[in-house]
């Protein structure tokens, strides 16, 4: 009965360090721009989200110009991926905002501005190089950019380039179909101060 006992609690204290172990993996996620440049997500593990941590995003565009932002990683929150637009200095980070999907603009031609209180992204956005925006819902081009730029992944690299729960072997990631559909609807986001309604093209 002793050796039984003896072996339950190896057992048990083996999968407590299993899960101990799992929950302290992190990985980097690149992103590699078809138009050149790149970027490297580095999300908290898991057992530092759930106490609130940061993603560092490294980005570099075609022409060498670099930005890092650290971005709010926690049980609700925490960025998904990054698109490219048209401006090799302008970036779109696709972003799980809790209850909804929000688009933050990085725009490694400007400073960062100081957060005021009452600032959307005041809490989000914990440090930054470049400037960053939340995109609104009258921005329709940003949206459809986005949109665009996550179709255009195929399954494999959506894979890759996108963040999600690590456990180690794999990631539990966002489904990709439903966040296309999300983003076709404004992140399913209600109306925030200063936004418009307005409908994105069907593309």
């Amino acid at each position: 009965m002793r050796k039984i006992r003896k072996r339950i609690a190896f057992i048990a204290i083996g999968l407590l360090l299993c899960v101990i172990a799992i929950a302290s993996v992190h990985r980097t996620v690149k992103v590699v721009f078809k138009g050149g440049g790149a970027a490297e997500l580095k999300p908290a593990s898991l057992l530092a989200s759930i106490f609130g941590a940061k993603c560092v995003i490294a980005i570099e565009s075609i022409s060498g110009k670099k930005a890092t932002i650290d971005l709010l990683q926690d049980r609700f929150n925490g960025p998904l991926t990054v698109v490219a637009t048209t401006n090799e200095n302008i970036f779109l980070c696709i972003y799980n905002y809790d209850v909804d999907i929000q688009i933050l603009r990085i725009d490694l031609t400007q400073k960062f501005h100081t957060l005021q209180t009452g600032d959307f992204l005041l809490g989000t956005v914990l440090e930054s190089t470049c400037k960053v925006d939340r995109v609104k819902r009258g921005d329709s081009n940003d949206w459809n950019t986005a949109v665009a730029g996550l179709k255009q992944m195929t399954s494999k690299e959506y894979k890759q380039e996108a963040t999600g729960l690590d456990l180690g072997l794999f990631r539990i990631q966002t489904n990709q179909g439903r966040l296309l559909a999300s983003l076709r609807n404004f992140g399913d986001q209600g109306i925030y101060p200063d936004d418009s309604v307005v409908s994105l093209s069907s593309k």
